[in-house]
């Protein structure tokens, strides 16, 4: 079996929890209303412009307004709810540590908005473990499209057969696959940690 060297992490759901329902029922307090919502907001092109970073979170606040007469008011509530519901998940920062600790190169890989970024590495101080996190907003890429993948492999001299992604979405998990990446489909810290000691990761 191959030596694996690099661990390339998911953020949602995998570092820190994202919860679409949570930030609706939150900023609109109508459960009636939860999956309307959750479609007009994130499954919106607007929001998927704000991944790829082709515009600012406060340009989509003025559109979201605009489309649905919103208040800014409103609008604010919801960012504020995006970034302060992302709280860690439960012992994986510990994972990440005890890895990198152990030798292995650690990175992230998310599709992600600039301004919750810069929130999420001011936020939490478990950052400082990764060589390197990869975000949508700056290179335009988005998974589970393959070029997402290449490119951290060559950005960051990676063999395929040395890295193991993790990631809570299943396509994202295959597309990885399918060039070669060792890929677990996260659930919970400690079952990654029982998949990675399978392939011979130390953790």
């Amino acid at each position: 079996m191959t030596s694996i060297r690099n661990l390339i992490f998911d953020v949602g759901n995998v570092l820190v929890r994202w919860s679409p329902s949570e930030i609706i029922n939150l900023t609109f307090a109508d459960p009636s209303q939860t999956e309307a919502w959750i479609q007009k907001i994130f499954q919106h092109e607007i929001w998927q412009q704000l991944n790829q970073g082709l515009i600012s979170e406060a340009a989509a606040q003025q559109q979201y307004q605009a489309l649905y007469s919103l208040s800014p008011e409103i609008t604010a509530r919801l960012f504020y709810y995006i970034k302060t519901t992302q709280i860690p998940i439960y012992q994986s920062q510990e994972l990440v540590a005890q890895l990198a600790q152990a030798g292995y190169r650690i990175y992230a890989l998310t599709d992600n908005v600039r301004e919750i970024m810069v929130y999420l590495l001011q936020q939490y101080d478990f950052w400082h473990w990764f060589q390197a996190v990869v975000v949508s907003a700056e290179t335009g890429m988005t998974k589970p499209h393959p070029a997402v993948f290449q490119y951290v492999l060559q950005q960051h001299h990676l063999q395929a057969d040395e890295t193991v992604f993790i990631d809570d979405h299943l396509p994202n998990i295959e597309a990885a696959a399918a060039l070669g990446i060792h890929s677990i489909h996260f659930q919970q810290a400690d079952s990654v940690a029982q998949q990675l000691r399978y392939l011979g990761v130390s953790c």
